[in-house]
């Protein structure tokens, strides 16, 4: 069926298909024997995926005190928030406990008002962190790590700095989403590289430049969508004292004039429609080892029947709207939980079952508009019930936010812990201060904040020693660029999670892909494009 985004400043039009219907019946609540219906979205998926980015600040710290201690610590909450916050050692402790704030649930009132009021009581953590990384103080939504600065939702990475989502990468700064990888800089998208510079798309190459959509290639500059390759230069084979001297001259300082001259020359030639890799009955982008996927971005490791998710992955099985979890079953409308079955409408969990509109649980089932619990179960608004009132009492609860309107629907930005601009969602939805203000949403002035570790674009930074260390050893001289600049043009180079009708150039094959029709790149489908490079 044809639906109509009920946000007034979008009203794009999508469709909910059968599909979608099935798994909403299948992760639907039942109470004493009733299923509770979770009904169809009223937000088109673009608006849907916003809403949960908004939960997410990954780049923003701040140097404030902790709440229970006293003592300084690196926070994503700025001194001036309104939330109680704990650094991770005092949160983790066991001399405070969330139950306390517990409340009777108001019938006068909606839900989702009662809950902000909650998270304004129960204690935030500063950092998002799980106690397994080592000397990472300044990294958040990581785990595995050791010697790591100002990263983000890394997993086993070591010696790596101003990073997101790297797992097992070793000695990398400026880069994103790189696997396997080591002496990396300003790298996006590459897996198992070695000793490589501005390259984006490229696997297993080792020792080049600003490469883009290689494979297995050495000592090259310059070149895209090669195969099996060394010493070449625009796609041109050169001798090693070319290569040299050319690389001499890039790392010294020429890199972004030649960054522009590649870019235009690159709209020359094809790119892949999508980057999907093992990948069964799947439309999105940057797909590996999954089957039964729909309109997903960055899914990997055993992903199957997954609809609208984001960054997902290992043995993630029936979700719907998730973004950054795994381990898990049955999933809708979720950020950052795992592992985990049958839970909807939940941010910041792990091991929970049956868990719905709460948030930051551990190890929980049974729970029903919860946050800073642990170990609980039968649970509604941080306190205590027996399970026979839990089963009656929550229809009650859904009855209510159906009357409401609230029912079926994630938590509204409007009550997000972080300001718009601080969230991941300004990367992939930016929008000005008027606009987000004018929707009653939350925004961070930019100034020349005391407080701030992360900083603004176009103020002073300083680098660490180990960074410092990092350049000298990769022979290029520090940036001048702010680190969050720096960020926001390697966001810029990402497609966006959405999906577009196309036509293939070569063949005039109806593909669906992130670059949109309007794109000057010429985009060809699998079959065509691998004919061209091989």
């Amino acid at each position: 069926m044809q639906w109509t985004c009920a946000n007034s400043w979008c009203t794009q039009s999508f469709e909910v298909t059968d599909d979608d219907l099935k798994f909403l019946d299948r992760v639907s609540p039942v109470f004493n024997g009733k299923k509770e219906l979770i009904p169809p979205p009223t937000l088109c998926p673009d608006c849907r995926q916003q809403r949960r980015w908004v939960t997410r600040n990954e780049q923003t710290l701040f140097r404030r005190t902790c709440d229970f201690s006293g003592k300084p610590m690196i926070s994503l909450f700025a001194p001036d928030s309104p939330y109680i916050v704990y650094s991770q050692e005092s949160y983790r402790s066991d001399a405070w406990n969330g139950m306390t704030a517990g409340r009777p649930f108001d019938f006068s009132r909606p839900f989702f008002d009662q809950f902000h009021e909650l998270l304004l009581v129960v204690p935030r953590r500063g950092l998002q962190q799980d106690a397994t990384s080592e000397n990472c103080d300044y990294t958040t939504f990581g785990g595995g790590n050791k010697n790591c600065y100002m990263t983000a939702a890394c997993m086993y990475c070591q010696d790596v700095y101003y990073s997101t989502r790297c797992v097992m990468t070793k000695d990398a700064v400026d880069s994103f989403l790189c696997v396997k990888g080591e002496l990396l800089y300003e790298c996006i998208y590459c897996i198992q590289c070695y000793h490589t510079y501005y390259c984006k798309d490229c696997y297993n190459c080792h020792d080049s430049v600003l490469l883009d959509h290689c494979h297995n290639c050495s000592h090259c500059i310059a070149c895209t969508n090669l195969r099996n390759k060394e010493y070449h230069i625009y796609n041109k084979l050169v001798t090693p004292e070319e290569f040299e001297a050319e690389e001499k001259r890039l790392l010294a300082g020429g890199i972004e004039e030649e960054q522009r001259r590649f870019d235009a020359w690159k709209l020359t030639l094809p790119c892949l429609f999508a980057h999907l890799t093992r990948a069964e009955n799947v439309t999105g982008d940057y797909i590996d080892s999954a089957k039964n996927c729909f309109e997903c971005f960055g899914i990997q490791i055993d992903a199957e029947d997954c609809r609208y998710c984001q960054f997902c992955g290992m043995q993630t099985h029936d979700f719907m709207d998730a973004l950054m979890t795994g381990l898990g079953d049955l999933f809708y409308e979720t950020a950052g939980v795992g592992p985990g079955h049958q839970c909807a409408f939940l941010t910041y969990a792990e091991e929970v079952n049956e868990v719905y509109y709460s948030n930051d649980i551990l190890r929980c089932r049974s729970c029903f508009g919860c946050t800073g619990i642990q170990n609980k179960s039968h649970c509604i608004l941080n306190r205590q019930y027996t399970k026979k009132e839990y089963e009656e009492f929550v229809p009650r609860i859904i009855a209510h936010m159906r009357k409401t309107g609230e029912y079926g629907e994630f938590f509204p930005i409007r009550i997000a812990t972080h300001p718009y601009n601080d969230t991941v969602a300004q990367e992939y939805f930016p929008l000005r201060k008027e606009d987000v203000e004018a929707r009653s949403w939350a925004w961070r002035d930019e100034r020349d904040d005391p407080t701030s570790v992360s900083g603004e674009s176009g103020k002073t930074f300083k680098y660490v020693t180990q960074e410092l260390a990092f350049y000298q050893k990769m022979g290029i001289p520090p940036p001048k660029l702010h680190p969050q600049e720096r960020h926001r043009r390697r966001a810029r180079q990402c497609n966006p999670h959405h999906l577009w009708a196309r036509d293939c150039r070569k063949c005039g094959k109806r593909i669906m892909t992130s670059y949109a029709p309007d794109r000057p790149e010429i985009v060809y489908c699998e079959n065509c494009y691998l004919k061209e490079v091989y």
